[in-house]
């Protein structure tokens, strides 16, 4: 299309990337828009507000878990560390789509005889439980530490919502193991975290049949990463 002249120009009004240009600014500036803003375009926005906060909350959160690693480590020498990065794509046997990301850290206390815990989820829905499993990173193997509900079982109620921010933090001993470690003591634990041949996985459930049907409910596990030894 070629140019205007001026006169041209004010009879056809404004082009349209400068009636966009108006109806954005008059929000931020008190500018009185040229029209009515599109309903698509407020969806689309509202979408991407919607991924940025989400994102945002993540980088928070995953920020947040390196930084207690890191102040772990300083605190207590004497101990060991471990952690583990959660995602649905780490899910065995079926890969899992999810935009949910989770960490955990671990320390062994000075005297070899408890492990305080923190796990941390950002963007999931419908969280029901969490523990550590026995299994390298191709296997779905057994529950052996409980890690939320805190103390459990039994997991939380299914269609709980949204959920960012520390899911469970706490201590446990070997008396709290259960599977195939139940009556062992803490030493085999840690030498299964540090030989990565243990991994924590969050679980998560809407309540309503039937399960698997996406984010929000994964009943056996919507993000897993396996334990290793903090660098």
């Amino acid at each position: 299309m070629g140019l205007r002249n001026p006169r041209e120009a004010a009879a056809h009004g404004p082009p349209s990337a400068l009636v966009v240009i108006e109806i954005e600014n008059g929000q931020r500036f008190g500018k009185k828009t040229m029209g009515p803003i599109p309903r698509a375009g407020a969806r689309r926005r509202s979408r991407l507000s919607k991924r940025i906060v989400g994102l945002a909350l993540l980088a928070m959160a995953l920020v947040t878990a390196a930084f207690a690693v890191t102040v772990a480590r300083a605190d207590g020498e004497t101990g060991l560390h471990w952690n583990a990065v959660l995602a649905g794509i780490n899910e065995r046997p079926t890969p899992r789509d999810t935009q949910a990301r989770g960490v955990a850290i671990f320390q062994l206390s000075a005297d070899g005889e408890s492990i305080h815990y923190k796990v941390i989820a950002a963007n999931i829905n419908n969280v029901i439980m969490a523990h550590i499993h026995l299994g390298d990173a191709n296997t779905a193997g057994p529950v052996i530490v409980w890690l939320y509900p805190v103390g459990g079982p039994p997991p939380a109620a299914p269609g709980s919502g949204r959920f960012n921010g520390v899911l469970a933090q706490g201590d446990f001993d070997a008396t709290k193991f259960v599977g195939p470690l139940a009556g062992k003591p803490m030493s085999a634990l840690v030498e299964n975290l540090t030989a990565g041949t243990a991994y924590v996985n969050i679980h998560t459930d809407d309540g309503v049949a039937p399960p698997n049907t996406g984010p929000g409910d994964f009943p056996g596990g919507e993000i897993r990463g396996q334990v290793k030894p903090t660098d």
